[in-house]
């Protein structure tokens, strides 16, 4: 990578995911959508990301360069060979994506990193996964304070930023919470903020369907809920492996899809409809 033009800078992002992969997620939307405003005012970003599936092993994505290494399950031993391949002495700033493990740029980066946190998984880690997998996911866990006590830290909300505190992160200095933003032209308030309302009081999840996320709990107060909001409703959009259990327990509380209604994927433009509703 040249050195390019003066006054741009040469970013180098690593994330599990990027954009297209089919497990890409809330995260890979936040990087997405920051880096490719990013790419587009001139500056270099290369992002490094796992191999999905048929995915080619370079790319060029909205102006940001890709390269894919690795696989799902192998991708974090796969970032410092990476790193020292395509990044080392290439860029002038590390992106570190904390979503899945801990890659640890800052044990083996010779420049500055800066990591952004979407969250940790901590004790939930054991609703998702095998207790085996969630002891490997907290043991590398457990490493964040200290690995990235000089990186300056990004942080999506204050319930992180608290879990980084409470995990030992004392050099608050170095933490910054930077809420995500939003494409305030798509997700906005109608002309007329009463066309479009359901007529029944409605509860809303949306996003994907992970059993970590315990949606469970929304479908367990709906008796308490319709308790008091007699003809209130939920519905539940998105997809995700958790959708069979949580369809189980629906049908297990006596809730009919009127009561509890499961929307599937929606579009954007679905997700706005509903938001309004």
């Amino acid at each position: 990578m040249s050195r390019g033009v003066p006054g741009t800078l040469r970013i180098g992002v690593v994330n599990w995911n990027d954009r297209t992969d089919p497990h890409a997620g809330g995260a890979e939307v936040h990087i997405h959508e920051i880096f490719k405003r990013i790419a587009s005012m001139g500056h270099e970003v290369t992002l490094i990301c796992n191999r999905h599936r048929a995915a080619a092993r370079r790319d060029q994505i909205d102006g940001m360069r890709v390269i894919r290494v690795g696989s799902r399950n192998t991708f974090n031993y796969h970032v410092p060979l990476a790193y020292y391949r395509h990044l080392r002495g290439r860029v002038d700033v590390i992106v570190d994506a904390l979503n899945k493990l801990p890659l640890m740029l800052p044990l083996f980066s010779k420049e500055p990193v800066v990591a952004v946190v979407h969250h940790l998984f901590g004790a939930t880690a054991f609703h998702e996964m095998s207790s085996l997998a969630a002891i490997y996911v907290g043991f590398f866990e457990s490493f964040v304070p200290r690995v990235y006590r000089d990186s300056l830290i990004e942080v999506i909300s204050e319930s992180t930023r608290e879990d980084l505190h409470l995990r030992g992160a004392t050099n608050d200095r170095n933490i910054r919470t930077v809420f995500c933003g939003l494409d305030q032209d798509l997700y906005c308030a109608a002309t007329d903020p009463s066309a479009g309302r359901d007529e029944r009081p409605m509860l809303l999840f949306l996003g994907r369907i992970k059993r970590y996320k315990s949606v469970e709990t929304i479908i367990e107060a709906m008796a308490r809920v319709r308790g008091e909001i007699g003809n209130a409703h939920l519905v539940i959009a998105g997809e995700g492996d958790d959708v069979p259990r949580l369809r189980g327990i629906a049908a297990a509380s006596g809730w009919s899809d009127d009561v509890v209604r499961f929307a599937g994927e929606v579009s954007d433009a679905e997700k706005v409809g509903l938001y309004r509703r």
